[in-house]
């Protein structure tokens, strides 16, 4: 996806929503959206895995709830995501319990061969007490071997949980990377 459009509420993406759903069953399976007999839910502002693909100059301006991989651009990241943008916040869905979570502002996972460049959070990312949440402003979870360089998070962090700021991203995942706001 490059220079993709702008959404400002979720009903503009569903029938975006409702093709990825059934291109993803095409492509993937029934299978992979079951993981150990929980049901595994990823949802991004533009796409909600992305996988050995591209998503460049995009922005997100709606809010993102999900259940388990939550991001402003992409719940998992397994591509690269460049020069994109998410000013919408980013939440756990408050009514379930998920086995762990990965909350960002960009993305919750960012893959061990995923890059995420130049891209900039300004959505808050909000989260309350669950088993296991990674919580950042730029990436729930950063894997080792991804690439997470020139990015920036402007948007406020809070959760009851694990926590994982973008300043501890910084000093061990991140190259060039700047948080602006702390959490919670």
């Amino acid at each position: 996806l490059i220079n993709c459009g702008y959404f400002t509420q979720m009903k503009d993406l569903t029938p975006i929503l409702l093709l990825s759903f059934a291109m993803l069953i095409a492509v993937f399976g029934v299978n992979s959206l079951i993981d150990s007999n929980l049901i595994k839910i990823i949802v991004g502002g533009i796409v909600g895995v992305l996988d050995t693909a591209t998503v460049e100059n995009c922005k997100n301006t709606g809010d993102i709830s999900g259940i388990n991989d939550i991001g402003g651009i992409a719940g998992e990241n397994k591509g690269t995501i460049s020069q994109s943008r998410n000013e919408g916040s980013v939440s756990k869905i408050s009514s379930t319990i998920g086995k762990t979570i990965n909350i960002g502002g960009l993305v919750g996972k960012n893959s061990p061969t995923a890059k995420l460049i130049n891209s900039k959070n300004y959505g808050g990312v909000n989260s309350e007490t669950d088993t296991v949440v990674n919580l950042g402003g730029i990436s729930g979870i950063i894997y080792n071997n991804s690439i997470v360089e020139l990015c920036e998070n402007n948007g406020g962090l809070n959760g009851s949980a694990k926590v994982i700021t973008p300043n501890e991203d910084i000093s061990i995942h991140c190259n060039s990377c700047t948080s602006n706001n702390g959490g919670n």
